[in-house]
């Protein structure tokens, strides 16, 4: 693969985690490309994710590619998470996919914190976490009113929301009461 991309393997790690999970549908992610001298142009993670979780797939192929096409390959905008939230029927989407990616990274890390690229999950595996707590939803709704009082993004408080109502609801329901209203705190309340 002369003059391509440099292999990330944190992408080659969630295409294989993605696999092996049932998550990845070889026919919905494209084609490999060639090129004029054989060469592959497209599709180095794809194929590196299926080595590293020992699988085979079968793929559309297209050779004969000019060198030229490199360049358009790969050059449109990728659905997000967020798209795909949309997608299903979600509202507050883009609310919905910060509370999955820091519900994500929680899990991973125990804390509430900016997702980074080595921490990011894969659209599949967002979807994966929203069927396995469907109330994380309920949380970026109520966190949206918590949201116009305090920094901190709907996503973040939607991710914090659901954790605490995991532990204690009612608890969690007054605290979130109390920060949205103000109601029987004083300025010095923690």
């Amino acid at each position: 693969m002369p003059g391509n991309r440099k292999l990330n393997e944190t992408r080659v790690a969630k295409i294989a985690a993605d696999i092996q999970a049932d998550a990845w549908i070889a026919s919905a992610c494209g084609v490999l490309h060639f090129d004029t001298d054989g060469h592959l142009m497209d599709g180095q993670h794809r194929l590196w994710g299926l080595i590293k979780a020992n699988v085979e797939m079968c793929f559309a192929v297209i050779r004969n590619v000019p060198f030229e096409g490199m360049y358009v390959i790969d050059s449109g905008r990728p659905r997000t998470l967020a798209d795909a939230l949309r997608i299903d029927g979600h509202t507050n989407e883009f609310a919905l996919a910060g509370a999955i990616h820091f519900y994500a990274e929680w899990l991973g890390s125990g804390m509430v914190q900016k997702i980074t690229t080595t921490s990011a999950i894969t659209t599949a595996q967002g979807i994966r976490l929203l069927t396995d707590n469907p109330g994380i939803s309920d949380s970026v709704r109520h966190a949206r009113s918590i949201t116009s009082k305090i920094r901190g993004g709907p996503g973040r408080w939607g991710c914090i929301a659901y954790i605490l109502s995991n532990i204690e609801p009612d608890d969690a329901e007054a605290f979130f009461d109390a920060l949205v209203t103000g109601q029987d705190l004083n300025a010095a309340s923690p």
